[in-house]
């Protein structure tokens, strides 16, 4: 019963509009016009060898997306967050509690830098905002 509440709550339209968001901000944060450059250094990366041809980290990133969107819109829902100023409160909440703290312990135990801790986990923060303004917007 809970599964058909959960799946009832969704607007599954909206979750691939915000997996497919998520793809295309992730694509303009690691640019190396961006980002990128800067990403590749600091985890000891050419950029120029990267060739990008392997599609198993892209399809990672989109279900993973697609995952976050949905448990997201939920979390909204469930936590009635009605307001555009609620919606952003509660997801910028979720990314600091479950992103920005994870990213910074695994990156600090691996010995990796505080601008990459600030890259990859700002990227996560823009995407959630945006899923969560998708979210808000269309009801």
């Amino acid at each position: 019963m809970m599964m058909t509440l959960f799946a009832q709550q969704i607007n599954l339209v909206s979750v691939l509009i915000a997996g497919i968001l998520a793809m295309v901000i992730g694509y303009i944060w690691y640019h190396p016009k961006v980002l990128g450059d800067l990403w590749a250094r600091e985890n000891g990366l050419d950029i120029n060898q990267m060739d990008g041809k392997d599609p198993i980290p892209y399809i990672t990133m989109f279900v993973g997306a697609l995952i976050m969107a949905t448990v997201l819109q939920w979390v909204l829902k469930a936590t009635v967050a009605d307001t555009l100023m609620s919606t952003i409160r509660v997801t910028v909440s979720l990314w600091l509690a479950f992103v920005f703290v994870t990213t910074a312990g695994n990156y600090k135990f691996s010995h990796r830098s505080w601008t990459l801790i600030f890259i990859d986990a700002g990227y996560f923060l823009v995407d959630l905002l945006a899923m969560g303004l998708i979210f808000f917007y269309w009801k």
